[in-house]
């Protein structure tokens, strides 16, 4: 891990909020990240990783986090003219995270309605639940996101298919629910009909 990169975003004369320029913006991310600072002209750069000063503030900062993992970066930034005796200008504190573990595949519960069910998510995680509802038989499809615990109606006959995306953009595993049968908790899909291929009427998966 190195310093951070140096690029001018503002004149030297004007010292307003948000000089100093990260890129990219503090943030969840889901891949690793190379952090550069942009200060005004005629300055210089201090740069803290975790609360230790980088020797070459001068170099983007390399933010990594193993397969799996989830780690969290801390940046203090602090910029001076170039004079070695003069006093702060300006401070700023930046916190970015490196998340590269899938969501747990969520969980749905059922409550019986007229003509249907009622499904809500359940996920321990800060997660939105993206889903597909298809009606095979008039092979209609629909989708759309909601919050854990947010109903969804379910009529009969109709499959719910949706995964948890997290903060970062990872996508868990899929699971799917019907009135009828209830929930397939972790289980895989397997696709039945029709074979891959290329097809020039519509099919029914």
């Amino acid at each position: 891990i190195s310093g951070a990169l140096l690029f001018f975003c503002g004149p030297l004369a004007v010292y307003a909020q948000q000089s100093i320029c990260p890129l990219p913006p503090p943030g969840v991310y889901s891949s690793d990240q190379l952090v550069s600072i942009g200060i005004p002209p005629d300055t210089r750069l201090t740069v803290y990783l975790d609360g230790t000063r980088l020797d070459n503030s001068d170099s983007p900062v390399l933010l990594t986090a193993e397969a799996d993992t989830e780690r969290t970066y801390r940046i203090t930034v602090e910029i001076r003219s170039r004079d070695p005796e003069s006093p702060l200008i300006e401070q700023a504190h930046f916190e970015w995270t490196i998340d590269r573990k899938k969501p747990a595949t969520p969980q749905f519960l059922l409550s019986g309605e007229a003509g249907g069910v009622s499904v809500s998510a359940v996920s321990g995680e800060p997660v939105s639940i993206h889903y597909t509802m298809v009606q095979p038989f008039y092979r209609a499809e629909s989708r759309g996101t909601a919050a854990p615990g947010e109903k969804i109606f379910l009529p009969e006959g109709t499959i719910l298919c949706g995964c948890a995306v997290d903060r970062a953009g990872n996508r868990s595993g899929y699971a799917s629910v019907t009135a009828a049968t209830g929930v397939y908790r972790n289980s895989g899909f397997k696709v039945v009909n029709p074979v891959p291929g290329n097809w020039a009427n519509a099919q029914t998966l």
